[in-house]
């Protein structure tokens, strides 16, 4: 085409044309010099490496850096789905689902990183299409099936990691949740916590919570992947935080796996494509996996 080329058979991707008035990134403006605006220490690895040394990450928490020169491509497929599928846990969150399906009133509570407190989904960047982030996307999703009345508040601080949770137990508490979201990860891996001290602190927020809500529902939502050409990404540590999440589950926790969706996305896409901030937010695309991931655990 004029503006955008159509994949030849058998490749899944499309190109540009010269000239094409399609925004889009250069693969060197991903990996701009030292003290660029809009960029953060620091790049790794061989795409990195070929615009020269020292080289930075592109980073911005505005729309220009990635919103700006992303596409929405809608398409239907014939290859069928075989990773992974999240699995209903109607034996680990009894109460929530009675409550649900008696329609009864039902009060859901986020605590978490930036990532939980919205970032960066286009509607915290005020931009098209003004969709919400994963924990409005749950909730709208819960109101449709089940009906009933279903509060949300979001108890989430950018920058946190998982033991600063910990000092928001009586807050959690006042707030009389019948479910809590959890969701730390992708800052405990970045100052590189280990997986035993990731999973005391997540033992002591349960045990926290449960001393004054006894009946209280928990998930247990595992991080995304960092980009993996970003020095402070922890790919080594993502599965370890999952497996530790996976050793809580039983009667009143269940665990929302994103770790391994987003990393069979990474094999078929770039982080660009997935990124609004280059380096450690989901985009929409992100937001939108979150919300399957957790709203599959509550839809029988």
């Amino acid at each position: 085409g004029k503006d955008i080329i159509l994949p030849e058979s058998g490749s899944r991707e499309l190109s540009l044309p010269q000239g094409s008035p399609v925004p889009h990134l250069k693969l060197e403006e991903l990996f701009p010099a030292a003290g660029s605006p809009d960029a953060i220490r620091a790049a790794k690895g061989e795409r990195a490496a070929k615009f020269g040394p020292d080289r930075f990450l592109r980073w911005a928490e505005n729309p220009r850096a990635f919103h700006a020169k992303q596409l929405v491509v809608t398409y239907r497929h014939k290859d069928k789905w075989t990773g992974f599928r999240p699995a209903f846990a109607g034996a680990e969150l009894k109460w929530t689902l009675e409550k649900l399906r008696k329609r009864e009133p039902l009060k859901i509570a986020v605590i978490g990183d930036s990532i939980s407190a919205g970032g960066s989904a286009s509607v915290t960047v005020r931009q098209p299409p003004m969709m919400p982030p994963y924990d409005r996307l749950v909730l709208d999703r819960l109101r449709k099936k089940y009906g009933g009345e279903i509060q949300l508040v979001n108890l989430a601080k950018g920058g946190q990691v998982t033991e600063w949770a910990l000092t928001q137990v009586p807050l959690i508490i006042d707030q009389k949740p019948d479910l809590l979201i959890v969701a730390f990860g992708m800052n405990d891996g970045s100052a590189r916590i280990k997986p035993e001290r990731f999973g005391e602190a997540h033992a002591k927020l349960l045990e926290g919570v449960r001393a004054g809500l006894p009946e209280a529902d928990f998930i247990l939502v595992s991080p995304i992947h960092g980009n993996p050409e970003w020095t402070a990404s922890a790919p080594d540590l993502y599965p370890k935080y999952l497996a530790t999440l996976q050793g809580f589950r039983g009667p009143g926790v269940a665990v929302a796996d994103v770790t391994t969706p987003f990393g069979e996305m990474l094999a078929l896409k770039s982080y660009a494509d997935l990124t609004l901030n280059g380096v450690n937010h989901p985009n929409d695309f992100g937001h939108r996996l979150y919300a399957d991931v957790i709203f599959a655990l509550l839809a029988e």
